[in-house]
């Protein structure tokens, strides 16, 4: 372990003429440290195209696919407030919600080109979703 900041050090100076009341010698060095650069982690939040929500046809299919997930947990029968239940409650509308953004919006595009309208870009998904049929 020591071994490794062995090129750090650049000088040692020992004084002997220091008054420590002690048998031991004054050491005084100059250290040079290189070191790494921290690097945070990305963040794990996905986007989504949420511009699209701005379109009635996006909205009313994201509403409805919605409230089919949510009615696995309005058919269940009221239980008791326990917390591992609740937290199997909160995972699963969790769940439901990332999973009807991802089909219904989608995540956005890379670069937005402002003389593109929305409709323009509609027709795009759709020419898309045709070619993946194929």
């Amino acid at each position: 372990m020591y071994k490794r900041f062995r090129n750090s050090v650049k000088v040692a100076r020992v004084y002997r003429s220091a008054d420590t009341g002690s048998d031991h010698y004054l050491v005084i060095t100059t250290i040079k440290l290189r070191l790494k650069k921290h690097q945070s982690k990305k963040s794990s939040r996905v986007k989504y195209d949420t511009a699209k929500l701005e379109n009635q046809d996006y909205l009313k299919a994201f509403t409805i696919s919605l409230k089919k997930k949510y009615q696995v947990l309005g058919n269940r029968a009221p239980a008791k407030e326990n917390n591992e239940e609740v937290e199997r409650d909160s995972m699963i509308m969790k769940k439901a919600c990332t999973e009807t953004t991802k089909e219904v919006l989608g995540r956005p595009r890379k670069k937005k080109k402002p003389w593109i309208s929305i409709e323009l870009w509609n027709m795009i998904d759709q020419r898309e979703e045709i070619n993946k049929r194929i």
